[in-house]
């Protein structure tokens, strides 16, 4: 048999623990190999073995020939951090969605209301005075969309919006086009509608249009001049369907409170959608 030196002993026992420990350390750190699968079984499940977190995902971290847990599938909480300028991404939305002045949006946004009260039809609305009485009028013809009444415009007295409603003749022009030329269809219509002041509300919206019902709110004037009882809101809206001459007008009282410039809800800027 043949003899060894006692160095040369001790030289092969190191290199023979170096090799098992590079082994060991690559097989558990990928966690893939069969190497690593063959560790694990081996390791006492009492102090080599942690179970994850997860009772679902069932992970083992597996602590052989090092005093580190490892797994691949988890993250180390300490390196998260938030994306840069997230805490201002929501202002950034807020402004690029703000609404445009003398848009329904922004009037909404001044009464403190949601974007969405009025009913869509809604395509403008400015306040105003009666007509009645009123010998400064530009044309008589304008006392007719005075009433309270839904007033449906057609060829004959189209022109007239252009003194009431002379953005959104603009913004819409080729329904008003249409209107002239007798080509809108038949089933729709574009129509005016007043409310008349009541002496307490800073403000009237149309919020729903239906064949026989037209839900106004009343929002409450607070501290602002409230619309007089010879004033009104007019609203300009383009409606498809069926709509009855005199649908029934359901007034809806609103609790709210206004923090806005007086002077803008009591002019008489026309507010277009």
């Amino acid at each position: 048999m043949k003899k060894y030196s006692l160095s040369a002993l001790i030289a092969f026992a190191m290199l023979l623990c170096v090799s098992l420990f590079a082994g060991c350390s690559d097989s558990t750190a990928m966690g893939t190999s069969e190497e690593g699968n063959e560790v694990a079984e081996k390791v006492s499940s009492s102090s080599n073995v942690a179970s994850s977190s997860s009772g679902d995902s069932k992970e083992l971290h597996i602590k052989s020939c090092s005093s580190r847990a490892v797994s691949s599938s988890s993250k180390n909480p300490g390196t998260y951090a938030p994306e840069v300028g997230s805490s201002s991404s929501d202002d950034k939305l807020a402004n690029e969605g703000a609404a445009k002045p003398n848009s329904l949006k922004y009037y909404l946004s001044l009464l403190n209301l949601k974007s969405d009260a009025f009913d869509n039809a809604v395509l403008s609305t400015k306040r105003d005075y009666h007509g009645d009485g009123d010998s400064e009028r530009p044309d008589a013809k304008v006392s007719e969309f005075d009433g309270p009444w839904p007033h449906k415009v057609v060829k004959q007295n189209v022109v007239v919006l252009e003194k009431l409603f002379p953005t959104a003749v603009d913004d819409y022009s080729d329904i008003i086009t249409a209107i002239k030329d007798e080509t809108l269809d038949k089933k729709c219509g574009l129509y005016t509608f007043n409310v008349y002041g009541d002496g307490a509300s800073a403000a009237f919206i149309v919020a729903s249009i239906a064949k026989d019902t037209i839900k106004v709110l009343d929002i409450p004037a607070g501290k602002c001049n409230s619309i007089s009882t010879n004033e009104m809101s007019r609203f300009l809206f383009y409606y498809c369907g069926e709509l009855d001459s005199y649908p029934e007008i359901v007034h809806v009282p609103v609790e709210n409170s206004l923090s806005v410039k007086c002077s803008v809800l009591n002019s008489e800027i026309e507010w277009v959608k």
